[in-house]
């Protein structure tokens, strides 16, 4: 069999040379096609800790106008057309033969509020509103619960629109009755919502 030229062996050898090139190259597209889809996967993961992140539950804050978060003491609050707020509460220590003392285990409470008319017709805060006091026995006591006192000085007159004036009564409560909270309702409103303000400061 007659040998080779040169010649042709070198094109044989450059031939076979440009193969194997042509193979690697292939192989390693091929590897970084398979490993492409990885990649996606990581990178898809990063909006959806993004939306758990974004949904973190916030904490309400406690509003007032409730028993346990009660309108601070002082504090003025529309109702209605009246623009309420609590200026005194005190145990009752005077007495005489018109004011007699409590029974035994009852204090009586005098406590006074300040009433502005807004608008409306005059009216009187004594037939506007009914007030109440609540304790640590959550038991409602009011100017009629027994045993009924004489005590406070009621405004029983009409308010004009614009008219400011204060009014309180006397309730009983007991002695063991403690972190008092005065609820005022509107007698004439749709509404029966029950206001509540802190009696001390």
């Amino acid at each position: 069999m007659p040998s080779k030229s040169p010649i042709r062996l070198l094109t044989t050898i450059v031939a076979a040379m440009f193969v194997a090139a042509a193979l690697f190259l292939s192989s390693g597209v091929s590897a970084r096609t398979i490993q492409m889809p990885a990649r996606v996967s990581l990178q898809a993961q990063h909006p959806t800790n993004a939306v758990t992140l974004g949904h973190k539950k916030k904490k309400k804050k406690a509003q007032p106008n409730s028993i346990k978060h009660p309108v601070p003491f002082g504090k003025t609050i529309t109702i209605d057309h009246w623009k309420v707020k609590v200026i005194s509460m005190a145990v009752e220590t005077n007495f005489s033969e018109e004011l007699s003392p409590p029974p035994a285990g009852y204090n009586y409470v005098v406590y006074s509020l300040q009433y502005t008319l807004l608008s409306g017709k005059p009216n009187s805060p004594v037939f506007a509103f009914t007030n109440v006091l609540v304790g640590s026995t959550k038991d409602q006591r009011g100017v009629d619960t027994d045993p009924m006192c004489d005590g406070g000085n009621p405004y029983n007159n009409d308010v004009d629109p614009g008219g400011t004036v204060q009014s309180g009564a006397c309730i009983s409560v007991p002695v063991k009755d403690t972190g008092l909270v005065m609820g005022v309702s509107p007698l004439l409103s749709l509404s029966d919502a029950t206001y509540w303000f802190a009696t001390t400061g």
